[in-house]
């Protein structure tokens, strides 16, 4: 976010990627044979994979990522990686204060709050997990697998804390 808003910034002047679509395609596949699990080509360069994540108390649970490659995202129009995960509706019972204190959990990864529509076409506020890397600065699998697996992480965590466990949207 800051490098959309103050512009390009220097960074490490890697190899670019010359196709990122496929590249995040095959990364995110990469990740879901990985873990052995679900990932799915949604079409128009968008990608879902469930992240499998085990609790210390020996429960596993599910977390899916989106990804997708953004065109022009920042100020100086460079394109990012975008990665997002829904946590669940604010709504009577969320205190927003403690949720907002939990952004912080995240090392590349942030909270944001995304007007959507419900099943039945009213309006709602979603909470999400989101991270968007510059694609020139982000150019291997293990920095990709990491930051997808933080989005999956807090995403879940906050799905349990705060929005009952599991996606009912």
């Amino acid at each position: 976010m800051l490098t959309r808003i103050f512009g390009g910034g220097g960074g490490n002047k890697s190899t670019p990627i010359a196709n990122p679509e496929a590249q995040l395609k095959t990364w995110m596949e990469q990740i879901a044979k990985e873990y052995n699990t679900k990932f799915e080509d949604r079409g128009n360069a968008l990608y879902k994979v469930d992240i499998p994540l085990k609790y210390p108390d020996g429960t596993w649970r599910y977390q899916m990522v989106w990804g997708r490659v953004q065109k022009a995202y920042t100020k100086d129009k460079r394109d990012v990686f975008y990665f997002q995960s829904r946590c669940g509706e604010i709504g009577r019972g969320v205190d927003i204060f403690a949720l907002l204190r939990e952004g912080s959990l995240g090392i590349y990864s942030m909270l944001s709050v995304i007007k959507e529509n419900r099943t039945d076409g009213t309006p709602c506020d979603m909470v999400y997990v989101q991270a968007s890397p510059v694609v020139d600065w982000t150019n291997n699998y293990d920095a990709i697998k990491f930051i997808i697996t933080e989005v999956a992480s807090v995403g879940d965590f906050l799905e349990k804390q705060y929005f009952g466990g599991a996606d009912t949207h």
